[in-house]
């Protein structure tokens, strides 16, 4: 056997061996089998992973779950955080036991300071909320951020701008919720603890308005280091641009307003209709096409606004 062959099979072996030892979640601790969830959502934060899961069965079961990165690496038992174990279609009882408890966790994101976002989609009654829950500090459950007047299926995202994008003068997270088949998004801050609706409107390069589209659904977004937001359209793959700082400008000559509107432009469309759009430090984005079963790598550093 030449030197190349033995090389190459030493690699092989190693592969095999390395493809055999991974481990997937175990859940069973918590008495949660894989044949009675989906995985919705995974975040990772240093050696610290949380799961959205969704039960199969339509049971009432923990929706947000935290693990260790990578899989049962310390063999340390799975954290069930907080959740309503009785659902009710009487109001007054939702509004009551529903607070400070999670329903169903669709997204989670967690900011440079160690604070985990949750997405709460509600159910039933229960309205949609963002709970805020303190890393470094006992998973201390810290702030609720309540939508009135939402349901379980108008939240799509939830996104933490990782640059910190605020023109200098905020330096606290700000937050992006964006929602199925509305023309709108949403900002909160944290320092200020409250948000702000944005309605997106369309113009022509020359700044001359259009009328807007009926089916928009920009329920995807991310944002690029210089400041370039993308708005991505799970309908069609249709991409539109904004700029975050011109969001900046509105939020500081506005800030009593409730809603504002943030213009948009056409950028052109994906190769399909995209999941799991994410965006690296180098302005690569990425998303996934169910399909094609493929991901996509697209250089953002081009593109102008």
């Amino acid at each position: 056997m030449s030197k190349i062959n033995k090389k190459l099979f030493i690699f092989l072996i190693f592969l095999i061996n390395l493809l055999n030892s991974v481990n997937l979640w175990n859940l069973t601790y918590i008495n949660l089998p894989m044949n009675k969830f989906n995985v919705l959502h995974v975040t990772l934060y240093y050696t610290r992973a949380f799961l959205s899961i969704k039960s199969t069965t339509d049971e009432i079961i923990p929706t947000l779950i935290e693990v260790t990165w990578p899989e049962d690496f310390f063999n340390i038992k799975p954290k069930v955080y907080p959740f309503r174990k009785i659902y009710s279609n009487n109001y007054d009882l939702c509004k009551d036991y529903c607070d400070n408890e999670i329903i169903q966790s669709m997204v989670t994101s967690v900011d440079r300071y160690g604070r985990l976002f949750v997405m709460d989609i509600g159910r039933n009654l229960c309205e949609p909320k963002i709970l805020i829950y303190n890393l470094l500090y006992k998973n201390e459950l810290i702030r609720e951020i309540h939508f009135p007047g939402l349901n379980d299926k108008d939240l799509a995202n939830l996104y933490i701008d990782p640059y910190g994008h605020n023109n200098g003068t905020d330096v606290t997270t700000r937050i992006y919720i964006t929602f199925y088949q509305k023309n709108y998004f949403i900002v909160y801050s944290y320092r200020e603890n409250k948000y702000w609706k944005f309605f997106l409107k369309e113009f022509y390069p020359c700044c001359v308005a259009k009328k807007p589209q009926n089916n928009i659904n920009l329920s995807e977004l991310v944002i690029r280091r210089d400041g370039t937001m993308y708005f991505f359209d799970q309908t069609n793959g249709d991409v539109f641009i904004a700029d975050v700082y011109k969001l900046d400008y509105l939020l500081l000559m506005n800030m009593a307003n409730k809603s504002m509107v943030l213009p948009i432009k056409k950028l052109g469309f994906l190769l399909g209709i995209p999941k799991s759009i994410v965006m690296d430090n180098k302005d690569n984005l990425y998303y996934f096409l169910p399909r094609d079963g493929a991901v996509v790598r697209w250089d953002t550093r081009f593109e102008k606004i």
